[in-house]
């Protein structure tokens, strides 16, 4: 990640507070100040966060639950939301969505455009002001147009890493950089996805494994995809992030067709993460470059909580929230962590079961909450 432009004076100060703290895995976790982030529509909808950049942006999807149908992408701060435009306004139900930020203000996702004579989504690369197309893979007879592709990750140079459909209806990940399309992840099965990139390249994301029912994480580097495996006695994996020191983080299941619990990937060792007391199973969503990391899991039948790990314990993000904030909302899931400890969560509102974008950002010890 790049260092954090442009950043205000209260995450200035958060840096100064915690830049001894973050370097190394604390036996507690700090205090977090907890920001319901603002709503740029009104009616019948749900706000999602999907990613945060070392400037303490994040990236929030809205949805309109009255047709489910319609969509929109923002990227918010505690202040306000700003929206991030369609390749092409389809008036009927539009659609438009956030998956990834970079520390330039670049963010990536998929966006309703045109393809022939009838729509699809692409993914895109949005800095602010400029919004480019980014196409499928070549569809065979169509005159030149391109397939769906969807935007999952972006590094600091803005290549992207996602996936695109092939013309036999497949899956595969893609990555894109200076105008070019090309598949990466294959381990010899039919459908491939690709959900992170560093800066160095490196890209991780889960496939089909030739010959079996498997599916795997891999990493891709240098040209060459790597199956990455599952837990010893399982058959299901996927890579969700890497950071630029390597580090991997995702799930996987300890036996077949067995729930899922959160992984970290090092030095060619994949280990399940501690998990909260009573969780079933769990995700491994994001990490920063001091290898905390955030997910989700199911602590209760139905019942999702947001975690957070920390090199050493395994933290609930709901008791990070102040007793009126937990009588109202559940924290559900996170899912980016930033170098500044921030972190991006989805919470679920306990009476509507409306769900809202969230941020936390630490406060030095013994500050106001």
């Amino acid at each position: 990640m790049n260092p954090p432009t442009g950043a205000s004076l209260r995450l200035i100060s958060l840096v100064l507070a915690l830049a001894g703290p973050m370097t190394d895995a604390l036996a507690a976790p700090p205090g977090y100040q907890v920001e319901l982030l603002p709503v740029p529509r009104t009616g019948a909808y749900a706000t999602t966060a999907s990613a945060i950049d070392n400037s303490g942006v994040v990236g929030v999807n809205y949805a309109n639950l009255k047709n489910y149908i319609e969509s929109a992408a923002y990227l918010c701060t505690p202040a306000q939301c700003n929206a991030i435009p369609r390749l092409h306004e389809y008036p009927k139900f539009p659609r438009n969505s956030v998956y990834a930020l970079n520390d330039a203000g670049v963010a990536t996702g998929s966006s309703d455009d045109l393809m022939g004579e009838g729509f699809a989504g692409h993914g895109y690369l949005y800095d602010g002001s400029n919004l480019v197309r980014i196409p499928g893979f070549d569809q065979d007879g169509c005159g030149g147009c391109s397939l769906e592709s969807v935007g999952y990750g972006i590094n600091a140079s803005g290549h992207v890493v996602g996936t695109s459909r092939t013309a036999k209806s497949r899956t595969r990940a893609f990555f894109f950089h200076d105008g070019l399309m090309l598949e990466i992840g294959y381990l010899g099965g039919h459908d491939s996805a690709a959900l992170g990139i560093n800066d160095s390249d490196q890209a991780v994301g889960y496939a089909d494994v030739g010959g079996t029912d498997d599916i795997h994480a891999f990493l891709y580097r240098n040209g060459r995809t790597k199956d990455l495996g599952t837990l010893p006695g399982g058959n299901y994996s996927a890579a969700s992030a890497i950071n630029n020191r390597g580090r991997i983080v995702g799930w996987s299941n300890l036996a077949q067709n067995g729930l899922m619990v959160p992984i970290l990937y090092k030095k060619g060792t994949m280990a399940a993460l501690p998990m909260l007391d009573g969780a079933t199973w769990g995700k491994a969503l994001a990490l920063n470059e001091a290898d905390w990391v955030v997910g989700e899991t199911e602590v209760a039948a139905g019942e999702r909580h947001a975690f957070l790990y920390d090199g050493h314990s395994t933290y609930d993000l709901n008791d990070m929230l102040t007793a009126d904030q937990r009588a109202e909302w559940t924290i559900e899931q996170a899912v980016g962590i930033n170098d500044l400890g921030q972190i991006a969560a989805n919470g679920r509102h306990r009476t509507s079961g409306a769900v809202r974008a969230f941020l936390f950002s630490p406060v030095a010890a013994g500050a106001a909450r």
